[in-house]
């Protein structure tokens, strides 16, 4: 995850926003959420969607077990 983040960097990455559009409640302590992305990397824009799943873990906190993304075309 680092050395993706800084090859961003690197790159010219100077954006990125989410906007999420669903979350719901599976069952107790399991959740999933969607959206869009747009990350700007060198004066280009990309955009896609995502989705994460997230667990409630035993200090109460939500850790997403699950993550895809897919750029649009």
């Amino acid at each position: 995850m680092r050395n993706w983040y800084e090859d961003l960097f690197k790159a010219g990455f100077v954006e990125y926003s989410v906007k999420p559009d669903q979350v719901h409640l599976i069952r107790d302590g399991l959740a999933w959420s969607t959206g869009t992305y747009t990350i700007t990397v060198a004066g280009r824009q990309v955009r896609g969607h995502w989705l994460d799943q997230f667990q409630r873990e035993g200090d109460g906190e939500w850790r997403v077990t699950f993550e895809a993304v897919a750029a649009v075309p």
